[in-house]
């Protein structure tokens, strides 16, 4: 990569610093849907602000009472959403944040609220 084209990305020098460094303060900006082996649906959680194109920060399960609401929604499993898109800003978190069933649940809560809508 040419060192131009990258400093013209959105990633800046301050991002490039704590990502090398590992201090960089990680937030929710996508989620994806997936199927776990065993067919349960499930949530991954990334933050694409990173000079590794991504950062993968958890997956959760998906109560099964959710199901239905995803088949009728017409998204796609695999494809990467912005969190915008279900009405939620990006907030600051970490694996043990999300690995919290209080906010892991309120997460799942919106997600499909502004599904059904």
């Amino acid at each position: 990569m040419e060192v131009l084209s990258f400093l013209n990305t959105e990633i800046n020098l301050k991002d490039l610093v704590e990502d090398l460094s590992h201090t960089k303060k990680r937030y929710v900006r996508q989620i994806k849907f997936f199927r776990y082996d065993d067919g349960q649906l499930g949530i991954a959680i990334f933050d694409p602000k990173t000079i590794y194109r991504e950062c993968w920060l958890e997956n959760f399960r998906v109560p099964h009472e959710y199901e239905l609401i995803f088949s009728q929604s017409g998204l796609t499993l695999g494809v990467k959403y912005p969190i915008e898109l279900f009405g939620i800003s990006c907030f600051p978190a970490s694996k043990p944040v999300i690995n919290n069933p209080i906010i892991s649940q309120k997460l799942i809560e919106s997600i499909f609220a502004r599904l059904k809508d």
